[in-house]
């Protein structure tokens, strides 16, 4: 019996406490609705009586009287900002229900709190900011927060000056607003790269300003800025004279140091002086493949600090071949490629370390990565610039490995470009072109790219083929017969009514840009015709000579493939 009485009254007691808290969250979301409902109403009065009483003081004309209002109202705002910042500080924690705050949104809580950056209550100002910062990671809150002038208001939080916490809330706010490429812009528009650096200098706020910096070095007009800041020594000084910036802040900072590295004059002076020998020494201790892309980026410009890159090319080298590193291997690569013969004795380089085996080891579709070959292809292309590596290419299967790549890979357009670069460079010696010319059937390939969809290829191509046909007379006369086919066919497609394999943007540019093909040449295939028909037959050859010419050129390659099987 009193078992049951027990279980029965702890039972009932159990549900009574459940209907209870129900009803008790029921109430407690009422109460937040009315009191977000009433404390929003209370700040718009608030501010509308802020306005008033201003616009009161600019419409008196007594100047005494207008100075004892301007005092009260210095007075009034002492108090009414400790009453907004009460306001303020409980909408924020009533604003942790998401659809509480999606009503405060639609009532302009965006706008009230752009406002309250005018006042001067650090109080106010500090949860006006975090307010705006929890807000700001919606994009509609950011649309109000443009109309509203956010970036001028903040721009005065932003010195050394301020209080360390509104200048760290600051900082986060901006973080997040610099994500909009608009109100990028405006930053900039506002000085705020300078002020950044100066704040990039102080430890405590070296973490967030380093996020923001990275966003403004990903503009192109904002890197130019840079330069008349202390942000390169900055970086320079981090990456190799604290290590521990490259073990917490790492990504951040590489990643500036980077997009820096783009624009010649940042390159420049990050290595003017001893700062690449820093980068190197730092850069042989780490072997961090960013740090080596940032040196990759420099030495793609021109400048008088390029010769300095001289004393690491043999160690550049080494490092190719012995790092087991991928990433490290594309960038050491790339940076090798963007030098030049007046930095590099590249047959002495090929000699001494046996580059040729290296290349055609690395040359092999399916075994490396993508990244590599292409990087290789680059590497390649600039070490035969040299008249004297020429006999050492010719030499070996380097040709022949190329001329199967450009058929491998035809689908990738930047591996199909830079290996007709290198076929370019090598037709321009007498011992490569033979190779070329005579034991591959690359001219075909070659033609058939001057209908490429990529524009580049397409010119890439062309100033291949007349490179050939000014150093090669018999073959110059075949090619441009072989060309005028390519071309009389896309004109054929274009009075059918279009280019079927073309958009029309492609197709633009193709006639436009290609080379002069199609728009220019029209009008004199059509001019010459009227005074010659058999002129678009073939450059105003016979149908016999046409035929002969066909004949003969099928036969020259059909010579060179039984001569190379």
């Amino acid at each position: 019996m009193l078992f049951c009485f027990c279980f029965f009254f702890f039972f009932f007691k159990q549900k009574t406490a459940y209907e209870m808290l129900r009803s008790l969250v029921g109430s407690e979301m009422c109460i937040r609705d009315r009191v977000g409902d009433m404390i929003m109403k209370m700040i718009l009065l608030e501010i509308r009586r802020h306005n008033q009483r201003k616009e009161d003081i600019a419409k008196c004309s007594d100047g005494s009287k207008a100075a004892d209002m301007q005092q009260r109202l210095i007075k009034q705002c002492a108090r009414q900002e400790q009453l907004l910042a009460v306001c303020f500080n409980v909408l924020l924690n009533v604003a942790e229900d998401v659809s509480i705050e999606k009503k405060m949104k639609k009532r302009g809580i965006c706008s009230y709190l752009c406002q309250m950056l005018d006042r001067n209550n650090l109080e106010l100002l500090l949860v006006a900011v975090v307010f705006l910062k929890k807000l700001s990671i919606f994009k509609e809150n950011i649309v109000q927060m443009k109309e509203n002038d956010v970036i001028s208001k903040l721009n005065r939080f932003m010195g050394q000056d301020q209080h360390d916490g509104l200048v760290h809330l600051t900082l986060r706010l901006m973080f997040n607003l610099s994500f909009d490429s608009e109100l990028r812009d405006t930053m900039a528009d506002h000085s705020m790269i300078p002020k950044l650096v100066e704040l990039l200098k102080l430890p405590a706020y070296r973490p967030v300003v380093l996020k923001l910096l990275y966003h403004f070095s990903t503009d192109e007009r904002c890197k130019s800025i840079f330069v008349c800041t202390d942000c390169i020594p900055l970086v320079l000084q981090m990456l190799v004279g604290y290590p521990e910036t490259l073990q917490s802040g790492s990504k951040e900072l590489l990643g500036l140091a980077v997009n820096l590295a783009t624009n010649g004059r940042n390159a420049e002076m990050m290595c003017g002086g001893e700062g690449l020998h820093m980068l190197f020494k730092r850069l042989f201790k780490t072997m961090d493949p960013i740090l080596m892309k940032v040196i990759r980026n420099c030495a793609q410009h021109d400048g008088s600090f390029k010769g300095a890159f001289k004393e690491y090319v043999q160690d550049l080298v080494i490092l190719a071949k012995q790092t087991a590193n991928p990433d490290l291997l594309v960038e050491v690569l790339g940076t090798l490629g963007n030098l030049t013969s007046n930095e590099v004795d590249f047959p002495g380089l090929i000699n001494e370390y046996g580059l040729i085996a290296f290349f055609e080891q690395h040359l092999r579709s399916g075994v490396v990565e993508d990244d590599i070959l292409l990087e290789v292809i680059v590497f390649i292309g600039t070490v035969c610039h040299d008249r004297e590596v020429a006999p050492l290419v010719a030499n070996s299967s380097l040709v022949q490995a190329l001329f199967s790549l450009l058929g491998e890979k035809q689908e990738d357009d930047e591996m199909v470009l830079q290996v007709v670069y290198v076929f370019y460079r090598l037709v321009v010696h007498p011992e490569t072109r033979h190779v070329l010319l005579q034991q591959t059937n690359a001219i075909h390939h070659i033609i058939e790219l001057l209908a490429d969809t990529n524009l580049e290829i397409r010119k890439m191509a062309d100033q291949a083929l007349e490179l050939i046909m000014e150093l090669d007379d018999d073959l110059g006369k075949q090619i441009r017969h072989r060309k005028f086919a390519v071309h009389n066919e896309k004109w054929l497609s274009l009075v059918d009514g279009g280019l079927p394999d073309y958009d029309d943007q492609q197709a633009g540019g193709y006639m436009e840009e290609g080379g002069g093909y199609m728009q220019e040449d029209q009008q004199e295939y059509i001019m010459d015709n009227e005074q010659n028909p058999g002129y678009m037959m073939g450059a105003g050859y016979s149908d016999e000579d046409n035929e002969a010419d066909v004949g003969d050129f099928d036969n020259y390659f059909m010579d060179g493939q039984d001569d190379e099987l």
